[in-house]
């Protein structure tokens, strides 16, 4: 290719090249052997003498008589290129100054050209050749025509032709050579570089298909097991993100055969190497990186849906009361969520599910040391000592706050089957399988004295309400009454047909209810013995049964597997609890009266409402059946006697501090901008004021003639201003409780009033569909917001004070400017009435609260609607941000109030224990603290501190103190969260995996 791309050139060209590239390497440093100065000007000389004479570039050297026919008029001609080569050439090797022109036509200095190819040959010989100046003597050539005739060249021609011709054939030798290593060089390189993308790609390969096999298996098991649980879950708030595309096959490779090159190859030989090289491995990274990043992204989303079923199997346990079963799933979501694979939504929905599990969940303390069965545990009047009975023929008294023993007490060795604190506390009241009842003096802890309660076993034993009397009941299937001081019995209850195992007064001790083996309970005249009611309907023995606190209700349970509910006027049945998974042992009311516990041999208690008879809780942990539980005086905590030897104290109501004292619905309540103090509003026409820690009241605000809507305290804490139905707003001073201003304008109810930020100025909502804005020191009306085709029912300030939000009847809600009235939006898109609507912190978002029993989030400067809350089962009544504006309280007709993650738009506490309509709801300012106001004439304030834990202190606490225990995951639990049975790991406590 070479040779080939040499002839494509002309005679006049290979010459004028050859030559120039011949003058150029005289003076270059020096070379490899074929590139030294004589050779290259030999080479030139030859190359150009050959072109001169038309004779190809690869003939043989001319002749003698070729040689002659060049003569002194060819070398003389302005366009000769030999000559102009010869001279070129001879100047450059004899370093003579080049002061010549090539036309011919001027005077030029040059060696003597006689015998200059052996001075080409032997440089060191040109001084040895007769006629040969030295390079320092050169003599003057006047004109061309001057120079020798051809016949004085002849001797050297044949020279210079065998070294041009030799020099040249060496040279391509070399660069040939030269260039077959460089191409076998980089053939060599390519194929390693082929072969080793080819191996990574085949390992890449293989690996890529076998873990999208093992993805494509998970996700069908996870497919499947979110279809089961979507049928079954009655909290689903959210679905799971859609599935991922399925990952492409990888890219096909290109074919990297190439026919091996032979003869010379083209210097872009390497170049097209590289190249191919290159975007080989471009192919194959970007094939790689392609597949990698679809897997990764399909990984993501596989962690999401898991992390999303495990809040999702969480929720529905939560809903079902199962609390420490929820706790489990959402420390497992929130552990995967934490890795940092979950997206920020699944990630948000797991921190908010372990908040709620957290917030719902029982805390225990566990009450261990006996060595035998425990049939009995109940709570003193004060709620400071738990006592338990036990098989092992002992009771202990125990601290309930620490669960240290406090003392033992020994009954001969007899199985110790029921005990219970006398009222005033300072007794005890045991019953034996023996037929021996005791009572001991729980301060001294001894033995007072002990007598037979019965013919038989007794199985039961209780305190009538005033302390005087003692209740025994057991296997003569009778019960009896004692007289407390000299023992004597003073009635006995005849008519059960079997043994009774439950007995209990009623609250005025005027009746007795029974329960007996026979699959009855009966109720009984106390004084006279005479049997007033039979209540039939369990399909197996009773075992347990109760008056509520009000005497209105009984409740027993069964070996049937559910507790009843009982009209204890008429015996009609109100109400099944369903449920437990074997024999219930025992039920017991709160002393409130609003919820149920109870025991069972699944080993479980349960919690439930005793007003609709919904399940609330489920207390698992212990190991074996749950012979008895009951209530603390306060209803926050239960205690359980366990065949598993212990004794368990549950916190199942998160802490709160009622405020009593209004004897009407109590419709508004709020903190103080320190949180020293709440305010309250009431039906009752009153306003009271009360210690947030103590709570105690401090003074009432009496003026308002008819019921009072709302209340609310100025910045500084100095006043409060109030709304009443009574068509009028008042501002009141805190301290002394007088009445500063009295807002008169409004034509009907008022039902709200507020504050501005700097306090200077109010705004009422009302009745007569408008709402006005007055001036805090002088009462002067400023403007009135009119707009609304229904009557406004709430209105806050932004807190920049420039702008106002009012909520209407007529299902909007509207946004005005304050200084101009200007009606700015209009909030459309609720089905029911609006009752409230309040600006976020920032004053960027408005919420809204409505009949159709959902919370709107809207953006205060466009109107959009930015997301819908669901999760109240009844009309949302009041709404309003945190100070941090991350949650929301709302408060519902559903009895409860509801704290909510804004970045999840999930429930994150439900405030129970309201018996009616929660009107209100509001936050302290340092948000640890909520207070709700309710129609069941309280209001309450609720510690909900544990919600502004992080969810690493989140995780700790609930491994450290609340899954003690109770965090290994069954196999058949490990299949329903989505985990592969080796991949499931062996505790959610446990590292993740």
């Amino acid at each position: 290719m070479l040779q080939g791309r040499y002839r494509r050139r002309s005679g006049s060209q290979r010459l004028s090249s050859s030559l120039t590239g011949a003058a150029a390497r005289a003076s270059a440093p020096a070379r490899p052997d074929y590139h030294a100065p004589e050779n290259s000007l030999n080479r030139s000389i030859a190359a150009a003498w050959l072109a001169q004479s038309g004779a190809p570039a690869d003939a043989d050297p001319p002749g003698d008589e070729a040689r002659d026919r060049i003569d002194g008029t060819r070398l003389s001609s302005g366009s000769n290129f030999l000559r102009d080569a010869i001279v070129d050439a001879l100047v450059a090797r004899a370093d003579a100054p080049a002061a010549f022109d090539i036309t011919g036509e001027a005077s030029v200095s040059v060696p003597k050209l006689v015998g200059f190819g052996a001075a080409l040959a032997d440089p060191n010989a040109a001084n040895d050749r007769p006629g040969l100046p030295s390079a320092e003597a050169p003599a003057v050539v006047t004109s061309p025509e001057a120079l020798p005739p051809p016949s004085e060249l002849s001797d050297t021609s044949a020279t210079i032709t065998e070294l041009t011709e030799r020099a040249q054939i060496q040279a391509r030798e070399r660069e040939l050579a030269e260039l077959r290593h460089r191409l076998k060089e980089l053939e060599t390189r390519g194929r390693d570089a082929v072969t080793a993308a080819t191996r990574q790609r085949d390992e890449h390969e293989r690996a890529l298909l076998q873990l999208r096999g093992e993805m494509e298996d998970r996700e069908r098991q996870w497919e499947d097991t979110v279809a089961a649980m979507a049928a079954s879950s009655a909290a689903s708030h959210a679905q799971p993100p859609p599935d991922a595309e399925r990952a492409a096959p990888p890219l096909a490779f290109l074919s990297l055969d190439q026919p091996r090159i032979a003869a010379e190859p083209p210097r872009s030989g390497r170049l097209r190497w590289i190249i191919t090289g290159g975007l080989l491995l471009v192919v194959v990274l970007t094939a790689l990186g392609f597949q990698q990043s679809r897997l990764n992204a399909k990984q993501a989303a596989l962690t999401d849906k898991q992390a999303i079923l495990l809040t999702q199997l969480s929720s529905s346990d939560r809903v079902r009361g199962d609390f420490v079963g929820s706790l489990r799933w959402a420390v497992a979501g929130a552990r995967l969520a934490g890795d940092g694979a979950a997206s920020p939504f699944a990630a948000a929905r797991a921190r908010a599910e372990l908040t709620a599990a957290m917030w719902q969940a029982a805390w225990q303390t566990v009450l261990s040391g006996h060595e035998g069965w425990l049939y009995a545990a109940s709570f003193s009047p004060d709620g400071k000592l738990v006592v338990t009975g036990s098989a092992d023929g002992t009771m202990r008294l125990w601290d309930a706050a620490t669960g240290t023993e406090v003392a033992e007490l020994h009954a001969d060795g007899k199985p110790v089957v029921a005990a219970t604190f006398s009222p005033d506390g300072t007794k005890l009241a045991t019953a034996s399988a023996d037929g021996m009842t005791r009572l001991w003096d729980v301060k001294a802890a001894a033995l007072i004295s002990a007598f037979r309660g019965g013919d038989g076993a007794v199985w039961s034993v209780a305190f009538s309400p005033d302390g005087t009397r003692l209740l025994t009941a057991g296997g003569d299937s009778a019960a009896h009454v004692w007289d407390i001081r000299d023992k004597t019995e003073i009635v006995t209850l005849k008519g059960h047909t079997q043994s009774i195992m439950s007995a209990a007064f009623g609250p005025d001790a005027s009746r007795i209810v029974t329960a007996s083996w026979d699959k009855t309970a009966r109720v009984w005249d106390a004084a006279t013995g005479r049997q007033i009611m039979v209540l039939n309907g369990h399909e197996a023995r009773l075992s347990a049964a109760a008056f509520s606190p009000d005497g209105m209700r009984i409740v027993t349970a069964a070996w049937d597997h559910t507790a009843r509910l009982w009209d204890a006027a008429t015996g009609a049945p109100l109400t099944v609890l369903r449920g437990h998974e074997n024999v219930v042992y025992s039920a017991q009311f709160s002393r409130d009266g609003a919820r149920i516990v109870t025991g069972s041999e699944d080993r479980t208690a349960r919690v439930w409402n005793a007003l609709t008879g919904a399940p609330l809780a489920i207390l698992r942990g212990h190991s074996d059946a749950v012979s008895a539980a009951s209530f603390s005086p306060d209803g926050g905590r239960v205690v359980t006697a366990s065949s598993d030897r212990t004794a368990r104290i549950w916190t199942v109501a998160p802490p709160y501090t009622v405020l009593s004292g209004h004897t009407g619905n109590v419709m508004k309540a709020a903190f103080s901008h320190d949180g020293s103090r709440v305010v309250t509003a009431s039906a009752d026409h009153s306003v009271r004021l009360w210690d947030s820690g103590t709570a105690r009241q401090i003074r009432s605000f009496v003026g308002h003639q008819d019921s009072v809507y709302s209340v609310a305290f100025s910045l500084d804490g100095h006043r409060i201003v109030t709304a009443s139905d009574d068509h009028s707003a008042r501002v009141w001073d805190v301290e002394t409780g007088a009445e500063l201003l009295n807002l008169q304008g409004h034509t009907a109810a008022v039902q709200a009033a507020a504050f501005s930020p700097d306090g200077r100025r109010i705004v009422t909502a009302s009745a007569d569909k408008t709402a006005r804005i007055w001036d805090a020191q002088s009462g002067k009306q400023l403007m009135e917001l009119r707009g609304h085709g229904d009557e406004v029912w709430g209105a806050a300030f932004s807190p920049d004070g420039n702008r106002v939000v009012t909520a209407s009847r007529d299902t909007t809600a509207q946004v005005w400017d304050v200084q101009s009235g200007a009606n700015l939006l209009i909030l459309r898109g609720h089905a029911a009435p609006v009752s409230a609507a309040a600006f976020s912190p920032d004053g960027t978002q408005i919420v809204t609260g409505s009949g159709d029993k959902t919370l709107r989030l809207w953006d205060a400067a466009t109107g959009k609607n930015l997301a819908v809350l669901r999760g109240h089962d009844g009309p949302i009544l009041n709404v309003t941000f945190d100070p941090a504006g991350t949650r929301l309280i709302s408060s519902s007709a559903d009895t409860t109030a509801r704290i909510w993650d804004i970045a999840s738009r999930t429930p994150i506490a439900v405030l129970r224990d309201h018996q009616q309509y929660v009107w209100s709801a509001a936050f302290s300012r340092d948000g640890e603290r909520a207070v709700t106001a309710s129609s069941d004439q309280t209001a309450r304030i609720w510690d909900i501190s544990l919600l502004k834990r992080s969810p690493q202190k989140l995780l700790d606490d609930a491994c450290q103190h609340r899954l003690t225990g109770l965090s290994q995951l069954t196999p058949d639990e490990a299949i329903s969260a989505g985990y592969e049975p080796g991949d499931a790991p062996h505790s959610v406590c446990g590292a993740a995996r």
